[in-house]
């Protein structure tokens, strides 16, 4: 059962970063008309505003880090994606996954617990 725990751990880790990242956009690698090189960064970078979390300005010129919506690079695709209708079957997979998490989880706390009852019954302590 302490693999299923630390699996379990991985993951909420892992959604919990997921989580953190969500609200911000990040401006990926570009060359600008110089022929230069600019990284990607994530908005809002350390000097701005945490208003600033989306990614605007031109790709071929430069990126920056703007608090309009409507102004980022990436505004068109998410309401093109918004259009389209959705799939049911992938809803119905993380359910199921989900499901079977609860399930897992309920089975080690009552593992857990039982087992630590029948411990202290018999004397034994952790």
């Amino acid at each position: 059962m302490t693999i299923i725990r630390g699996v379990m751990v991985i993951q909420v880790l892992f959604l919990f970063i997921l989580t953190a990242r969500c609200a911000t956009e990040i401006c990926e690698d570009i060359v600008n008309l110089e022929g230069e090189m600019l990284q990607a960064f994530g908005c809002p970078r350390l000097h701005e505003m945490k208003d600033n979390k989306y990614c605007c300005g031109n790709k071929s010129v430069s990126l920056t880090c703007c608090s309009n919506e409507t102004q980022s690079i990436y505004y068109a695709v998410k309401m093109e994606n918004l259009s389209k209708p959705r799939d049911s079957a992938s809803l119905i997979v993380v359910s199921i996954y989900g499901g079977i998490l609860v399930i897992l989880m309920a089975l080690d706390c009552v593992s857990h617990f039982g087992v630590w009852k029948k411990r202290r019954q018999k004397g034994k302590t952790f």
